[in-house]
């Protein structure tokens, strides 16, 4: 009888686990989620009316963020510190600050998605 109840008791901890992981309720799709976990830390997939803050610190700091080169031209948004910037598809931008979101500068059209780099220069 003991072997039984095992099995059923581990395949209900591992239901009620899989049932409480906060993972899926950060992503607006599955191919954000998919895009997200099999890509490096430093690279953000933006997909329809996303919005990331990519930096946050209590001193300010140097930030890199690159546009790739990808299918669509729309420009990325940067905003640092109640400031804005543009970046456009394979270009590079410096700025500093203590808070950091990204947000397409233009709306995607429904299944696109825009690639980029983040990196902290100093620490």
């Amino acid at each position: 009888m003991r072997y039984r109840t095992l099995p059923a008791m581990l395949f209900s901890a591992i239901l009620a686990s899989l049932a409480m992981t906060p993972v899926a309720a950060q992503y607006d799709s599955n191919a954000e989620r998919i895009a997200q976990l099999t890509s490096p830390t430093d690279v953000y997939h933006f997909f329809e009316g996303s919005r990331k803050q990519v930096v946050s610190y209590n001193t300010d700091r140097i930030v890199r963020v690159c546009l790739g080169d990808n299918r669509h031209t729309v420009p990325l948004r940067v905003i640092y510190d109640d400031k804005n910037a543009t970046v456009a598809a394979n270009e590079c931008i410096r700025v500093e600050g203590k808070e950091v979101f990204l947000e397409p500068a233009e709306p995607l059209e429904p299944n696109t998605t825009l690639r980029a780099e983040v990196e902290t220069l100093n620490q």
